[in-house]
């Protein structure tokens, strides 16, 4: 009878059972195989936990309601415990933080204003610095700490909204599928093989991609898998499968990251060779963090052979990339002997080591002279080839000596010792170099070309918007894209040092540039020691708190305390102006560099002249003049008037083209020829005299009993206004019919008590007129009105005898007659 028994795993002891096993479920025996009396049958039967069971069923029965706050189901009964607990709380702080937030943008009223092209805006930090500052804001802690608190928030924010519905819920593993790669594995596996002869040379290989594919980085073999790269004045030494984006994979696979494809190792030099992993790798490399960009959102970092999406993170934030970029650049420093420039000697250390050259040999490093499967050898410093049995005698040629010896050889052209910067030959460059005149114009090119020192081997483009390290400043003026943006720069007002008494290129750093350069602080150290004694040329100039200064008084100006800006001042036209109204209003006049005040009849020097005019004296004589010069004008026409046709009338007030403001009748007539003399400077205290000139010279040859209205060949008795036919016993305003007897004046009215005490005034004065002097006043101003003529333009006259223009006023015509020119005209004649 045949029995089945359940035995536990736990109560046996499974060192009895045999070491073999049965996959197909049969029975193994448990003595032996020829034990029949006993077998033994291991199972295994899927038991449901009862606990889950239960807690599930559990569930069923209780009616839960749905926390939006949470995202989660919450039993009803116990909603108000949930909420206050502090998950809820916390969720609930979040919300009403973020629609407060959003409830202020909201009612915010802020526009974009044009931003300032010379300033960075950092995202992470939200600050503003100089744009020259870029990357050493980058290299700050606290731009450092902002990224990462950046990472914290978007982190926080993938958990808040990709949280599950039901954090409760079981998790149940699920079969790991197959990825495309390994399927794409797989599919490799089973491909034939191909054997590939591994003959490929890297040197051909970055000819190749310099010349057909354009790369423009400088790249070059240094030995067996090592590649040297020049970038930004900064020379690294990284590993070929890094450039390439080779990683080895297991199962003799390998991945190309840079173009995403998946090959056996033996087509490694297959996949290099074609023609999209050569597009890829040829991708400019933006610095000497060795990361080219393939895409916007995928870049390539050859020190770390990884692909990234965030420039600024991996730069700072990835301490791998500082040790890889470390690391390459000790490398190539622990290979590199740099010659001093105290002992600058060729460098011929190649020619001796006997790794590199041997003589009566062919071993040559290819780093310097490097052979080909031709019979000619290749000299990267010369750029030339030559045969081999000529290698040595071209390494001691001068052309290869000056090509790999000095230290500035970046700033000559291939194979010739002309300077680039000073467009000359030099025999000795490092002399040349270190000359005064070569660095001022090494200076000038980088102020030209508005680049900027940031740091003691790196640049500033102000234009570009680029960082350029030391040694490529000048490659870096020739690209077309620096030109290009050059051609299009438009420089506001210069700025003018009045130190070095130069214009400055208008911008922040250039003016820097300026002031901290030797020249600038060798001036400001000259001028505390200056000799100031030009200063006396002129007591305008005043001496300020700065030694650098002066200010002119007159002008109201700083100017550079030095004696070509004064002398510039000096000679300018606004500074001249100034000086002849100064001259004009205080009645002076040069003669032979002599200033006359005609006031005080005393002469003087032109740096006692601003002293000479604050003198009390000359201001109290000055105002004597003026009150005693100051002549009723209208009076002084109508005695005129009535002295030249001998009879008493009536006054003439106001006749055309009088102003009778300021100039009354004086009681003498020595001071009536005294202001009517040509010889003698009439002061703008009566340059309202110039009407009377005017209403004269349009018809020369008027007689003085003539009318002086414009309409000539009116008679006296003829009204002085514009209306002619007027008679003399109607008024003489514009407004016609008024009578004599009325007021003269524009203002009709006026009481008669008045024009008779303003006539037996008048009839005083000129009693006291006799009748030579006013012949003599007639004469000279027929004299004085007879050298004028009138010209084609408004406001002005023609001197007959300078044939030139002169405004209508009386001070420019009698300074034109006093002036010197006008008397050396008429000597001429």
């Amino acid at each position: 009878m045949s029995a089945a028994y359940i035995i536990t795993l736990d109560e046996m002891d499974l060192g009895l059972l045999p070491n073999t096993y049965s996959p197909k479920r049969n029975i193994t025996p448990l003595w032996s195989l020829n034990n029949e009396l006993c077998e033994f049958r291991i199972s295994y039967n899927s038991v449901q936990d009862q606990s889950d069971k239960d807690a599930s069923t559990h569930r069923q029965d209780i009616k839960t309601t749905m926390c939006h706050i949470c995202k989660i189901d919450v039993p009803v009964k116990y909603i108000t415990e949930h909420r206050d607990s502090v998950k809820h709380k916390t969720y609930l702080k979040i919300a009403d933080t973020a629609l407060q937030r959003l409830r202020d943008e909201i009612n915010s009223n802020v526009y974009s204003e044009e931003r300032d092209p010379l300033k960075y805006f950092c995202p992470h930090c939200t600050t503003v610095s100089e744009i020259c500052d870029k990357e050493n804001h980058d290299n700050s802690t606290g731009h450092k700490n902002a990224v990462v608190y950046d990472r914290y928030i978007k982190t926080f924010l993938d958990f808040y909204t990709n949280a599950t519905d039901n954090p409760n819920d079981a998790w149940e593993p699920q079969v790991a599928q197959p990825k495309p790669a390994d399927k794409l594995l797989n599919a490799i596996q089973k491909t034939k093989q191909i054997y590939v002869q591994n003959n490929f040379d890297i040197e051909n290989y970055l000819n190749v991609l310099k010349y057909k594919h354009k790369m423009t980085t400088n790249i070059k073999a240094i030995g067996k898998g090592r590649l040297q790269i020049d970038i930004d004045g900064s020379t690294l030494e990284i590993d070929e499968d890094n450039f390439h984006g080779i990683i080895n994979r297991d199962g003799g696979c390998t991945e190309c990251i840079v173009c995403k494809e998946i090959f056996r190792n033996e087509n490694k030099y297959i996949h290099i060779r074609g023609s999209k992993h050569a597009y890829r790798v040829t991708v400019p490399i933006t610095d000497v963090n060795c990361i080219r960009e393939i895409y916007p959102l995928w870049k390539h970092c050859i020190l770390c052979n990884t692909i990234i999406d965030n420039y600024s993170k991996h730069n700072i934030l990835d301490s791998n990339h500082s040790r890889n970029l470390n690391t390459a650049l000790n490398c190539y420093n622990s290979q590199q002997n740099t010659s001093s420039l105290d002992n600058l000697k060729p460098n011929n250390e190649h020619l001796n080591d006997k790794k590199s050259f041997v003589i009566n040999e062919t071993s040559i490093d290819g780093s310097v002279i490097s052979d080909d499967t031709t019979k000619n050898s290749l000299c990267e410093y010369c750029n030339i080839q030559f045969k081999k049995n000529s290698k040595r005698s071209h390494s001691l040629t001068s052309r290869h000596i000056w090509n790999t010896k000095s230290p500035y050889h970046y700033l000559y052209t291939i194979n010739t010792a002309t300077c680039r910067v000073c467009d000359t030959d030099a025999i000795d460059v490092e002399s040349h170099v270190d000359s005064e005149e070569h660095k001022q114009k090494y200076r000038e090119y980088l102020t030209d070309n508005r680049l900027v020192s940031i740091e003691a081997d790196k640049f500033y483009c102000m234009v570009c918007f680029d960082v350029v390290r030391m040694r490529n400043e000048l490659l870096h003026t020739y690209t077309p894209n620096h030109k290009k943006h050059m051609s299009s720069v438009t420089d506001t007002d210069d700025y003018y040092c009045a130190v070095c008494d130069k214009t400055i290129k208008n911008y922040k750093c250039g003016i820097q540039l300026h002031n901290e350069s030797k020249k600038h602080k060798k001036k400001i150290a000259t001028f505390t020691h200056a000799d100031e004694s030009f200063i006396d040329i002129d007591d305008m100039l005043v001496t300020t708190d700065c030694n650098t200064d002066v200010k002119c008084s007159l002008c109201n100006i700083l100017v550079a305390n030095n004696k070509n800006s004064v002398a510039l001042h000096m000679k300018s036209r606004k500074h001249k102006d100034k000086y002849e109204q100064l001259l004009r209003d205080n009645i002076m006049e040069v003669k032979e560099n002599i200033i006359y005040c005609n006031v005080c009849s005393v002469p003087f020097t032109y740096k006692m002249c601003i002293t000479h005019l604050r003198g009390k004296k000359h201001i109290k004589k000055l105002r004597i003049r003026n009150q005693s010069l100051s002549i009723d004008i209208e009076n002084v026409k109508e005695t005129n008037a009535n002295v030249s046709h001998g009879q008493n009338n009536e006054n003439i007030n106001n006749s055309t083209g009088i102003n009778t403001n300021e100039i009354n009748v004086t009681t003498n007539a020595d001071k009536t020829n005294e202001i009517y003399n040509s010889e003698i400077n009439l002061n703008e205290n009566i340059n309202h005299l110039n009407i009377n000139v005017k209403s004269t010279i349009n018809v020369p040859g008027i007689k003085m009993n003539e009318a002086v209205s414009n309409e000539p060949g009116i008679k006296m008795n003829e009204a002085v206004s514009n209306e002619p036919g007027i008679k003399m016993n109607e008024a003489v305003s514009n407004e016609p019919g008024i009578k004599m007897n009325e007021a003269v004046s524009n203002e009709p009215g006026v009481n008669k008590k008045i024009n008779k005490e303003n006539k037996a005034k008048i009839n005083e004065n000129v009693n006291k007129i006799n009748d030579s002097d006013v012949n003599l006043l007639d004469r000279k101003m027929n004299k004085f009105i007879e050298l004028f003529k009138n010209s084609d333009e408004n406001g002005q006259v023609l001197c007959k005898i300078c044939k030139v223009r002169v405004p209508l006023t009386l001070h420019n015509m009698m300074q034109h007659l006093n002036g010197a020119r006008h008397r050396e005209k008429i000597m001429e004649n």
